[in-house]
């Protein structure tokens, strides 16, 4: 629930002085029927429930009958977006965006995306960028592309970052992880 989103996340932020940035998104078809979730419209889901958790995060609305002072710390919110509509709107409304396995032309494309998304919404401040890459350290090379196969092979079996795979260049990879060769799917 929304309440209990903010009310957690500005408890962390009281907690640490104010160090909480609270990541959201939309998950996966696959996942989110698992939990019974039906998110209809992904991203207007998201759009209200951002807008209820900052409700909250402010302590107005029905939740607070009462006068109470917000949260002692501002929370930034940060949204998960791997599609261009999706990092738009995240432009549009949050305070950070959070994409994961980009190349780095498609993180040159995206200036193009969040721009057109700020322009909705020029009296937020531009959106920080945060792209999630997994890092994998070690003395042998082949050893560590083993380890980065069997950590990402499971995104390889969810049909949204197939997609991406695919979106992203990686054809071959997309292939292979929708026939089900999921550590195959991860390339070199």
């Amino acid at each position: 629930h929304s309440l209990a989103c903010a009310q957690a996340a500005a408890f962390v932020a009281d907690v640490t002085g104010g160090r909480m940035i609270l990541g959201l998104g939309v998950s996966h078809p696959v996942v989110n029927a698992r939990y019974g979730i039906e998110m209809g419209n992904p991203l207007a889901t998201l759009r209200e429930y951002i807008g209820e958790v900052r409700q909250h995060l402010r302590r107005e609305g029905p939740a607070f009958p009462f006068p109470e002072p917000p949260a002692a710390y501002s929370v930034p919110i940060y949204v998960a977006a791997l599609t261009s509509k999706a990092l738009e709107q995240a432009a549009e409304i949050a305070d950070g965006i959070m994409p994961v396995f980009w190349p780095p032309a498609r993180v040159r494309q995206s200036q193009t995306w969040i721009a057109r998304g700020h322009a909705r919404a020029p009296e937020r401040a531009r959106p920080d960028f945060t792209l999630a890459l997994p890092a994998f350290i070690g003395n042998d090379l082949e050893e560590m592309r083993q380890l980065a196969r069997q950590a990402m092979s499971p995104y390889a079996a969810v049909p949204t970052y197939q997609r991406l795979f695919r979106t992203c260049g990686f054809e071959e990879e997309a292939v292979k992880a929708e026939l089900g060769a999921m550590a195959e799917a991860i390339s070199d």
